[in-house]
C-alpha cells in the first residue's frame, strides 16, 4: 500500500487535450519531449524544457502542471505545489493536479488540504475512488475518521490482501468506537507476503507483540535495502499501534524517511505522524523515542539508538520493544 505508488492518470499530455491546434500540438510535443528526458534521469534538463514552455505560454495549465509533477518527483514539494496552484489557477478542471497537489500537501503536514484535493479529485475523477488509500490516510490524520474508514473499506474491494489498509481501518474504527470494536470489525487477511506485515495484523488483532514485530522484521538474512524497509514498516506501524492503543504510548517520535528511491510513499508518510505526535519534522536521527510510562511519576525515558552497526541499533530497538510490550 504505501510501497506501492499508484499514478491515477496517463502523462501523455495528448489524453489531456483531445483537440488540439497546431499550436498546442508544438507545445504537447516539447512538453511530451520533457517527459521523455525526465525518465531518462535527466531531471533539470526536464524542468528547463516545461520552463521554455511556461515562458512562452504563461497560462497554460499543463506545463505548469508537468513542471510541477517534475518537482514532486525530486522532492522539492513547495516548488510543486507552486506550479500546481497556477495550473489549477487556469484550469481548475484538471483532476490529475488535484491528485498530485493531494500529495504534495501531504508531505508538507498540510492534511487537511491534502484531504479536501482528493475530495476534488474524487469529484472530478470518480471511477478512481477505489484506488485512494492516500485520502483515507489524509482523512484519518485531518481527524476525520469515518471517512478514512470508508475510503479503506472502499479500497477493500480492489485489493484485499493488504494488512496495511485492514491497519488503517481499524485505526479509524478505534478513534470512533475504541480498540475492541476495531479488533471486531477488523479486516481479515489471509497472507501479506511482506515482511512483517503479518506480524504487524497479529499484533493489532489482539494475537501477538511488538518484540515478535521486530524479531520478523531483523530476522533472516535480508540485504540492506529489504532490511530498511522492513525496519521502518515496524517502526511505523508499532508507532501507531502505541499512540492508538495508549499502551506506554510514544510522546515524542521521529523517524527517517528510507533512502531507497522504492519507498518514496513512504517519504510522503512519514511528516503528517511526526508532527501528529510531537509537532516536528526533525529527521536528524532514524528513531528517538521518549516513552512516558506513568502520568503521576511523569517519569520517562529516551532511548537514542547507538551510532555503530545497525545490528546494535536493531538489539537496542528490540529490547525497547520487549519491555514496552509486557
Amino acid at each position: 500500500m504505501p510501497m506501492r505508488m499508484l499514478w491515477l492518470l496517463p502523462v501523455v499530455l495528448g489524453v489531456l487535450s483531445p483537440h488540439l491546434t497546431a499550436a498546442e500540438i508544438k507545445v504537447d510535443e516539447l512538453l511530451n519531449q520533457a517527459g521523455v528526458v525526465f525518465a531518462k534521469g535527466r531531471s533539470a534538463e526536464a524542468i528547463e524544457l516545461a520552463t521554455q514552455v511556461i515562458t512562452a505560454e504563461p497560462k497554460n495549465a499543463k506545463a505548469y502542471y508537468v513542471r510541477g509533477r517534475f518537482y514532486a518527483e525530486t522532492r522539492q514539494p513547495q516548488k510543486s505545489l507552486t506550479d500546481l496552484d497556477r495550473a489549477l489557477l487556469f484550469d481548475p478542471n484538471l483532476a490529475i493536479a488535484y491528485y498530485t497537489r493531494a500529495t504534495e500537501q501531504f508531505k508538507i503536514g498540510r492534511v487537511k488540504e491534502s484531504a479536501m484535493d482528493f475530495d476534488k479529485f474524487v469529484e472530478l475523477a470518480p471511477g478512481q475512488t477505489p484506488k485512494l488509500w492516500q485520502r483515507g490516510i489524509a482523512c484519518y490524520y485531518a481527524g476525520r475518521y469515518e471517512d478514512a474508514q470508508k475510503q479503506f473499506e472502499l479500497h477493500q474491494t480492489i485489493n484485499s490482501n493488504d494488512v496495511e489498509n485492514a491497519v488503517w481501518h481499524f485505526l479509524c474504527v478505534a478513534r470512533i468506537a475504541g480498540i475492541d470494536r476495531a479488533r471486531a470489525s477488523l479486516i481479515k487477511i489471509e497472507k501479506d507476503q511482506r515482511v512483517p506485515m503479518m506480524q504487524i495484523y497479529a499484533l493489532f488483532a489482539g494475537k501477538g507483540s511488538a518484540e515478535d514485530v521486530m524479531k520478523a522484521a531483523t530476522g533472516g538474512k535480508p540485504s540492506p535495502e529489504e532490511l530498511n524497509s522492513r525496519i521502518f514498516y515496524a517502526h511505523f506501524y508499532l508507532g501507531l499501534y502505541f499512540d492508538v492503543a495508549g499502551n506506554g504510548k510514544p510522546d515524542s517520535i521521529f523517524w527517517k524517511p528510507p533512502t531507497s528511491s522504492r519507498w518514496t510513499i513512504s517519504w510522503e508518510m512519514w511528516p503528517a505522524f511526526t508532527r501528529r505526535c510531537c509537532g516536528s519534522n526533525s529527521v536528524d536521527t532514524l528513531l528517538r523515542v521518549r516513552f512516558t510510562t506513568d502520568k503521576k511519576q511523569k517519569a520517562s525515558s529516551r532511548v537514542t539508538p547507538p551510532r555503530h552497526g545497525s545490528r546494535d541499533r536493531i538489539a537496542t530497538l528490540q529490547s525497547i520493544v520487549a519491555n514496552r510490550s509486557r
